[in-house]
């Protein structure tokens, strides 16, 4: 929004993103969009979380560098 205002009305890419064009959407418009975009990456975060939490635990992997007992790199 600061390059949309910095630049000149006349100028081709004034606003890089569609929602983010305070000409066409208004200031309300452009807030509106940015908080549903806020939303929709809040929801999808929380069902990647979601989904990792009810995934069934990986098993540990056969093929190991070293034994179980060591402590070094396993």
């Amino acid at each position: 929004m600061a390059r949309g205002a910095l630049l000149s009305p006349a100028a081709p890419a004034r606003y890089t993103y569609p929602f983010l064009d305070v000409t066409a959407h208004g200031y309300g418009g452009v807030l509106a969009n940015a908080a549903a975009l806020g939303a929709a990456f809040y929801v999808l975060g929380l069902a990647i979380i979601a989904l990792d939490r009810i995934r069934p635990v990986p098993r540990p992997s056969e093929y190991r560098i070293s034994s179980e007992r060591a402590r070094g790199l396993k």
